[in-house]
């Protein structure tokens, strides 16, 4: 991944915020990631029988015996998702909530194989508040636990770099 872009296009995101495309160097790699293991990317939107929605990557797996045999959905789903340390505080709680009911309905009523979240928090002007990314952290640690969640990726992005939780890195990311 384009770590030096990524945080480029986070210290300029207003402007590129406006145009969705400050998490591009994000997007690409998972691309990257995606066809080199063989994996056919499909459109965004994923539709229900009574709902439908645009997703930021949406793929699927070959189709085998057990899957045609079985007729199993085979895609899967991968949200980026962006936050800034100045409106952590008041949009934290809806953030979270919408992990939380996205990998609900993908799971249980689209009924799809799985979903990813890749979050990146943009700390370029200050550093968001300790009690903000545990709270994150906990919700995706109860969403994985629970199979709700296939991935949980948290980056947090500085004027020194783009740093990797520990917990919930970019390396540890399968398809």
């Amino acid at each position: 991944m384009n770590e030096d872009q990524l945080k480029q296009d986070l210290i300029n995101a207003p402007s590129l915020i406006r145009n969705d495309k400050h998490l591009n160097s994000v997007y690409d790699h998972l691309h990257s990631i995606l066809n080199k293991e063989g994996k056919e990317i499909l459109g965004r939107q994923v539709k229900g029988n009574s709902y439908s929605k645009n997703y930021d990557i949406v793929y699927k797996d070959k189709e085998n015996f057990w899957s045609k045999l079985l007729k199993k959905d085979t895609r899967h789903v991968i949200e980026l998702k962006s936050i800034s340390s100045n409106t952590i505080a008041k949009a934290i709680n809806n953030r979270v909530e919408e992990m939380v009911g996205q990998a609900y309905l993908l799971k249980n009523t689209l009924n799809l194989e799985s979903m990813s979240y890749v979050f990146i928090v943009n700390e370029t002007k200050d550093k968001s508040k300790e009690k903000y990314i545990t709270k994150l952290k906990k919700s995706a640690k109860i969403l994985l636990d629970d199979n709700l969640l296939k991935n949980f990726v948290l980056m947090r992005v500085d004027q020194e770099g783009v740093h990797h939780d520990e917990t919930y890195h970019i390396k540890d990311f399968t398809l």
